[in-house]
């Protein structure tokens, strides 16, 4: 699938068929997940697969109570792992650049599922402490994210987007001239 074509198509979905997502495909998925980019290449990611069902209950109730996650045929609980980044970069590394790093590969990994015909979502909310215990994670081992992957039941088509016009700046915060030489650039992406 072309790259654009997949990042502007790509939608997070809530709702699963009934259909199994191979081992083929998860390591697919990973595989594109441990090709991002990451700080000092250090790759502080893990990624601990979930399938059974009492393990998707657990976790869609340590995900706010979140109970459709059961439903996806996988989760993905995507951790730092924080002392293999702080020994590098420090504090900053452990509050700034473990986080940085995993979306990196977060973001691969739901543009791969994408181009396999497989829907995801990003959940961000859960009970940190409970999710930990519930999965033994070591305390160095930091859940950033729980991806749930499957075949979506629904799709949306057109998701609104704010303009690039809204969020670019020149130079500095706030200035909005119009560059000669880069306006008519930005323009042209906003009108595909």
């Amino acid at each position: 699938m072309d790259i654009d074509k997949c990042i502007k198509e790509r939608r997070s979905t809530r709702s699963f068929l009934n259909k199994d997502v191979t081992y083929e495909q998860i390591a697919d998925i990973l595989d594109a997940a441990r090709h991002a980019p990451s700080s000092g290449n250090l790759q502080n990611w893990s990624f601990i697969i979930v399938r059974e069902k009492e393990n998707k209950e657990n976790l869609a109730e340590a995900c706010s109570q979140q109970y459709w996650l059961a439903d996806a045929p996988v989760l993905i609980i995507v951790c730092s792992v924080i002392d293999k980044i702080k020994e590098v970069y420090g504090s900053r590394g452990e509050a700034l650049y473990s986080i940085q790093n995993c979306a990196a590969a977060i973001q691969n990994l739901l543009l791969k599922a994408h181009s396999l015909g497989l829907s995801t979502c990003w959940i961000s909310a859960f009970d940190e402490k409970s999710l930990s215990r519930s999965f033994k994670l070591e305390d160095d081992i930091r859940p950033q994210a729980v991806i749930a992957v499957g075949y979506g039941k629904e799709y949306e088509k057109e998701i609104t987007r704010f303009p690039l016009t809204s969020m670019v700046h020149f130079e500095e915060w706030n200035n909005k001239k119009r560059d000669a030489s880069l306006w008519p650039l930005i323009k042209h992406i906003k009108k595909r």
